[in-house]
């Protein structure tokens, strides 16, 4: 929820950058859309720390209901199939770099 509502927001308000952007509004959409990605990085860091078995299986629901609701920016902007599949690369990118972060702070509890 964390990235999906702003990038809903910035989709709605500015769309993708265009030619007829000036470098100034680039910028500022680059750097929106990296502070996304790193809050997405630290929620999935979160989610996986607090499910120490089953880590990966969980994250990987959590990055899929993320990409879902991320579809909703379909009714601002329709998208392609392209970027399409690149949404769901970025997700699940994203879902495995904070898995394994994660997995430095929180090692699986050993079963008896």
């Amino acid at each position: 929820m964390a990235t999906a509502i702003p990038t809903f927001i910035l989709g709605f308000l500015w769309g993708t950058p265009g030619p007829n952007d000036s470098i100034e509004l680039i910028e500022f959409k680059l750097r929106f859309y990296y502070a996304s990605i790193a809050i997405e990085v630290i929620g999935f860091v979160i989610i996986g720390c607090l499910h120490k078995n089953n880590r990966f299986w969980h994250l990987f629901l959590v990055a899929s209901v993320l990409w879902v609701f991320s579809l909703s920016n379909y009714f601002v902007k329709p998208f392609s199939f392209g970027s399409l599949i690149q949404n769901f690369l970025h997700v699940f990118i994203a879902m495995l770099i904070g898995g394994t972060i994660s997995l430095i702070f929180v090692r699986r509890s050993k079963r008896l």
